[in-house]
């Protein structure tokens, strides 16, 4: 596992990969944040990004990879 802390970039890139269109409602929602407003600080380098985060938005991404894999392999039948 990497240990450098994540990007702005990157939470906006894995918060649109995984979401899509509202994204960041749903990112908040998936990370218990209290609110958007704390995730649009983290996006614009006001707040700090926890170091929990990472973990949690890789293991969300894989989740959502397998789920899309799994689903490809049934439709493709």
């Amino acid at each position: 596992m990497s240990k450098s802390a994540m990007t702005p970039d990157q939470l906006r890139a894995a918060g649109q990969t995984l979401f899509g269109g509202r994204w960041q409602a749903d990112l908040t929602d998936a990370m218990r944040l209290r609110d958007s407003a704390r995730l649009r600080a983290m996006l614009r380098g006001d707040r700090p990004i926890p170091a929990g985060f990472k973990p949690e938005i890789i293991a969300l991404l894989r989740a959502s990879s397998a789920a899309m894999q799994a689903l490809a392999d049934a439709l493709d039948d």
